[in-house]
């Protein structure tokens, strides 16, 4: 078993696309520090970062503070002091086997966090992908109720995660978490993904280049920088 980690990060920069969030699970986490370059080479700031492993939707795992809810997430940032306009959520992974054969459950947990998030902010979801036949039967099934969710909520875009990963199997050490190419890539992704205005699906538009993304320096303008990294 993988042990639990956390990664958290805010950075209080002010950039030209506005502040955005993030509630993730390990996936997020892969490459510390790599999606929060891709955010600020894509000009976001602030930035708020959550991610634990283990992490379920709306479910604290038998109460560890180690693999706390995306809501909870939510919660901790905002009451924090942190807003963004716009939202990204990577969960799933880890409530698929939960939600199997049951759309409801898997609309339900959609439909807390989007309530959680509010009506009037964007959020892009960042759909499942899983290499081996049962897990991805899985993934598909959420994606589904994913893609659905858009037609009750217009600020809602999905992220094809799972197109690309299964485009690039190389990327993966197991059935859902990447190797250091696949999490610069999947960081990039996500990030460039945060900027396409609302629709569906996102997906992307050319092969994204594996290379570490660059740190772009704070303008004249900025604000000072303050980044918290905690990890347990």
């Amino acid at each position: 078993m993988r042990p639990r980690q956390v990664h958290c990060t805010f950075d209080i920069t002010a950039r030209p696309n506005g502040g955005v969030g993030v509630i993730g699970d390990s996936l997020t986490f892969s490459y510390f520090g790599g999606l929060d370059d891709a955010l600020r080479a894509q000009q976001w700031g602030p930035i708020g970062i959550e991610a634990r492993s283990g992490r379920r939707t709306t479910v604290t795992i038998d109460g560890r503070v180690s693999a706390t809810s995306g809501i909870d997430a939510l919660r901790r940032l905002r009451g924090s002091g942190f807003g963004a306009s716009i939202w990204v959520v990577a969960l799933g992974t880890n409530d698929t086997a939960f939600t199997a054969g049951n759309p409801a459950a898997a609309d339900s947990l959609i439909d807390k966090m989007m309530a959680e998030i509010g009506a009037d902010r964007r959020v892009v979801w960042v759909n499942v992908f899983a290499k081996s036949s049962n897990a991805k039967a899985r993934a598909v099934e959420f994606n589904g109720r994913l893609a659905a969710a858009t037609a009750r909520y217009p600020l809602l875009s999905i992220a094809d995660w799972f197109s690309l990963a299964s485009a690039n199997l190389g990327w993966f050490v197991d059935d859902v978490h990447t190797n250091f190419d696949g999490a610069v890539a999947r960081n990039e992704f996500v990030a460039q993904a945060a900027l396409v205005p609302r629709c569906p699906l996102v997906a992307p538009s050319v092969p994204l280049q594996v290379t570490p993304p660059p740190v772009v320096a704070a303008t004249a303008t900025a604000v000072a920088v303050a980044t918290q990294r905690c990890r347990v």
